[in-house]
């Protein structure tokens, strides 16, 4: 394996450390070496499996042209700041064109040897972290998915919430001053609206009902002027949502950014604005203008019914006046059905003429309708004096069929009336409406289902939590099994976060501010689910705290992604060992530790002896069995606490803490370096490795990850140097020897381009005629300081570093030409 410099000289991997040779040849990671200019000057094997690159295609090019447009300014910066200081190491994640033209997302670790005369340069090494990458990027994009479906799903339960709210205070028939304040009430605390106002048009003028946020107000407001002038004058609504684009808007209150301004009907007939404004740099969108339309909607019911409530009140001769132009239907009827008295509305109503149905018992009821009307007939009669309600559907003229709310009272013992008085109110559109909107929460609890994202709302008066469908699928436990109070809710939490939920609701509640808390609960079977819960607390009309509404993401299945992710990226894919990241963190956690427990902590690095011979012979996926085996033989050896780890390849560490001597520390290895002794059984064959090991304890010297694992290393390259199936502690001179080797080595990359080998003849003479038939050419190596070498102080270090190929053809070629000459 070799690489090439611009000018064309070899160069080898040993230039850069005694060891490098073996431990690139295995590496998945991609080794480049840049010079300070950030020009490669060398790149490993791996740049092909992972990059597409032969090493020689980018060894003297700038690879960062290489990088993404939008990484290469950040990245280059960052080269530059690692230039400038010296040892310094540090992390980096970008994209690198593949040489098939696509991008693939790398992971660096760049470390500046630029001062390190066995380096001379930094140091890149490379991880091909695109599948990572992808993941993370669908984890952020599914998450993103399941906040945009909360915020819809929280605000469809908002205005639910709302309309419910409004649609209550229509049920108990206020009078419309109290509705007024109930619906502007209602919107500002439901959405958080600051600035909320209704009008009431009178004379012409839009006399102002009530207001919430408004620290100054118009209490009047003409006809002829304002968006709300124009609102009533048209009936049409408006959504200003920059209010400095319309020339109308009156700017009465300084700092108005938006406004939403609805009309108020009565038949057809505006009588009123709803407003909303905003600001602080808040904008009002069609989602509020939407809202408005559909609240507008109801307040008109109630400024319908109550106004002819209000007027039915003041005198009979006005309630009889309103009989007989009422849009509802009203009824005298006698016990036996027969129709006394009906309001001429019923001919705009249901298409009859009044003097059609009187006198006569035609049942108009719709057949599904005709059990329960007679029920309800009866209970009315059997109670003087008391009314009763019920809705049922009622038959045109046209054939068609309409829903009507009818209200009975039993005045038989009334002189005046002396029968049964039905009012009956169409209803069609509001049924509609209702159909859509259970339609519209049953989607939302299907959104909810399919988005995990479960709710609870928390009546504190009455201490009654009532959960959502999706909360208990989530949770894991039904309506029958749960408490339906604060403190079944709390048994449900992981005893381990209770007592953290538990304050923090209760800061919430005495702040009154929202809270985010992610937190784990416990199903009635066992089962753990982790939920991302968001709580508002709710205020009664007089401003107390009366309860608490949240939402829970069910976030598990990220959660167990991530922890997924995390073990992924700490542990080996094939042996399920950790790997180096791993390793290094749990020494790096004994390495502090140490001083606080005074245990001794020692790193073994072990190389498969000949583990290239069974994977190229016998194929990787035998190769891989192999390092499966090799991982159980040595986690039975070793001690629970003990840490067994894959650095990839065929190389193994073993992290030993505690209170151990050296002989006790060198008897793990001898069983370590045994047990290797015995065969193999790999995919039905027996197979015979050694395990060299290599030893290297904590100290004041090696008081780093990076040193001892270095130091661990040396040693077990010393150790392979004595033969196979050995081990070696490490001691400060191996470092000596290892400098040695790299200054030989270095020297050895030169000796062919400085003509320092030179050959020697040997004659080979025929006894029996004396004369010489053949000669042997030896090799010798002029050395300039250490003299003249023979191949006994080198080849071995040719052949381990690759150069035994150009020397062997020196020395035929140099051989052939003196033979010649």
């Amino acid at each position: 394996m070799s690489a090439t410099w611009p000018d064309g000289a070899d160069v080898q991997l040993g230039e850069y450390g005694p060891c490098f040779h073996t431990l690139v040849q295995h590496a998945s990671d991609i080794i480049t070496i840049l010079d300070s200019e950030g020009i490669v000057r060398y790149e490993s094997d791996a740049i092909m499996r992972v990059l597409g690159y032969r090493p020689e295609e980018l060894i003297g090019t700038d690879p960062f042209v290489l990088i993404h447009p939008d990484d290469v300014s950040a990245t280059h910066d960052l080269f530059q700041k690692v230039v400038r200081t010296q040892g310094m190491s540090t992390t980096s994640r970008f994209r690198f064109r593949h040489r098939d033209g696509s991008w693939r997302w790398l992971e660096v670790i760049a470390t500046n040897l630029l001062d390190d005369p066995g380096i001379r340069g930094v140091v890149i090494n490379s991880r091909d972290v695109t599948d990572r990458q992808r993941a993370e990027s669908r984890l952020r994009d599914s998450e993103q998915r399941f906040r945009n479906l909360y915020a819809e799903a929280h605000r469809q339960a908002q205005e639910l919430a709302l309309l419910g709210e409004v649609r209550t205070a229509l049920a108990h028939e206020l009078e419309l001053s109290d509705l007024f304040r109930t619906v502007v009430g209602a919107i500002a605390r439901t959405f958080g609206y600051t600035l909320v106002s209704l009008y009431v048009l009178e004379n012409n003028v839009l006399v102002l009902q009530h207001q919430v946020g408004y620290d100054q107000v118009p209490e009047r407001i003409p006809v002829t002027k304002g968006v709300s002038g124009r609102v009533v004058r048209t009936g049409e609504a408006v959504l200003l949502a920059d209010v400095r684009t319309d020339a109308a808007f009156i700017g009465a209150i300084p700092g108005i950014i938006s406004e939403v301004c609805v009309p108020l009907c009565d038949e057809d007939q505006a009588v009123g604005t709803l407003n909303l404004e905003s600001r602080d740099g808040v904008h009002l969108t069609d989602a509020d203008l939407h809202l408005m339309m559909a609240l507008s909607e109801h307040v008109n019911v109630a400024i319908g019914r109550a106004r002819l409530y209000t007027e039915a009140r003041r005198s009979e001769a006005r309630f009889r006046a309103l009989v007989q132009h009422a849009a509802d239907i009203i009824i005298v009827q006698a016990v036996d059905g027969t129709r006394h008295y009906i309001s001429p509305s019923v001919e705009h109503v249901l298409g009859y003429r009044p003097e059609e149905l009187v006198g006569n018992a035609t049942d108009l009821r719709h057949p599904d309708d005709q059990a329960r009307a007679h029920h309800f007939f009866a209970d009315v009669v059997a109670h003087p004096g008391e009314y009763r309600v019920t809705e049922l559907r009622v038959g045109r003229r046209d054939g068609s069929w309409g829903w009507f709310e009818v209200t009975a009272t039993n005045l038989l013992t009334d002189p005046s009336v002396s029968g049964i008085v039905f009012n009956a109110r169409e209803i069609t559109e509001r049924k509609h409406a209702e159909d859509a909107l259970r339609r519209s929460e049953a989607s939302l609890a299907e959104a909810q289902r399919l988005a995990h994202l479960g709710s609870w709302e928390w009546h504190i008066p009455s201490n009654h939590i009532t959960w959502s469908d999706e909360l208990y699928r989530i949770v894991g436990t039904t309506r029958e099994e749960l408490d339906a109070s604060y403190e079944g809710y709390l048994a449900c939490v992981h005893p381990e976060d209770r007592l953290r939920v538990e304050g923090i609701i209760e800061h919430a509640l005495v702040t009154r501010e929202d809270y985010e808390i992610e937190h784990r609960m416990v199903g009635t079977s066992g089962a753990v689910s982790t939920i991302d819960s968001t709580g508002v607390v709710l205020l009664d009309a007089e401003g107390r705290v009366a309860g608490l509404r949240s939402t829970a993401h069910d976030v598990s299945d990220r959660k167990r992604l991530e922890e997924d992710l995390r073990y992924q990226a700490f542990h080996d894919g094939l042996t399920d060992l950790p790997n180096r990241m791993g390793f290094v963190q749990r020494l790096e956690d004994a390495l502090l530790e140490e001083p606080r427990s005074s245990q001794t902590v020692a790193v073994f690095f072990l190389d498969l002896d000949r583990f290239k011979v069974v994977n190229d012979s016998l194929g990787h996926l035998s190769g891989d069995h192999m390092l499966v085996a090799v991982t159980a033989r040595l986690s039975a050896l070793l001690r629970h606490a003990d840490t067994v780890a894959r650095f990839g390849g065929d190389e193994f560490a073993v992290l030993l803490v505690g209170h151990i001597t050296l002989e006790e520390i060198e008897k793990v290895a001898r069983r370590i370096v045994e047990a290797f002794h015995a065969p193999f059984v790999v995919d039905g064959r027996e197979l015979f490795i050694t395990a060299s090991v290599g030893i290297s304890l904590q100290s004041s010297a090696f008081s780093e990850a990076a040193h001892l694992l270095q130091a661990a290393d040396v040693a077990m390259y010393h150790a392979k140097a004595g033969g196979p199936g050995g081990y070696a502690v490490f001691d400060s001179s191996m470092n000596t020897r290892a400098v040695e080797q790299l200054e030989l080595e270095t020297d050895l990359q030169r000796a062919v381009e400085r003509h320092e080998l030179v050959l020697h003849y040997q004659p080979k003479i025929e006894l029996a005629s004396g004369a010489i038939v053949a000669v042997e050419a030896l090799l010798r190596w002029q050395h300039p300081k250490r003299g003249l070498l023979h191949p006994g102080a080198f080849l071995q270090l040719a052949e381990d570093t690759g150069l035994i190929v150009p020397i062997g053809r020196w020395v035929l070629g140099e051989a052939c030409r003196q033979a010649r000459a």
